[in-house]
């Protein structure tokens, strides 16, 4: 099961301006624009790999920060995204104090 589908209209992210309109291959089909221009697939597979390779960066292995962006792709599909940027935002803060008091 999956979270429900975002409504069509525009949606912020982060200060980004997100337009999610009907789609043309089906009532349920959605598209993504920003400033005007379709967000396609490939755009998805590029910025994974680039974040993908930042996070082994930040966290190498045995940590595998890959890991942490997909499983965050996994909860955003399954939870929506909404509840994983507030849960990735908490953890954010959690290290924050723990690395305060170090």
């Amino acid at each position: 099961m999956s979270a429900p589908l975002i409504p069509l209209g525009s949606h912020v992210v982060d200060g980004i301006t997100f337009v999610i309109k009907q789609g043309d291959k089906g009532p349920d089909d959605h598209v993504v624009e920003w400033e005007g221009k379709r967000i396609k697939f490939d755009v998805l597979l590029f910025l994974f790999d680039v974040l993908s390779h930042n996070e082994d960066v930040l966290y190498p292995p045995p940590l595998m920060g890959w890991r942490k962006l997909f499983n965050a792709v996994r909860d955003s599909y399954v939870l929506g995204h909404e509840w994983t940027i507030e849960h990735k935002d908490a953890e954010r803060e959690a290290k924050r104090v723990r690395d305060s008091r170090s």
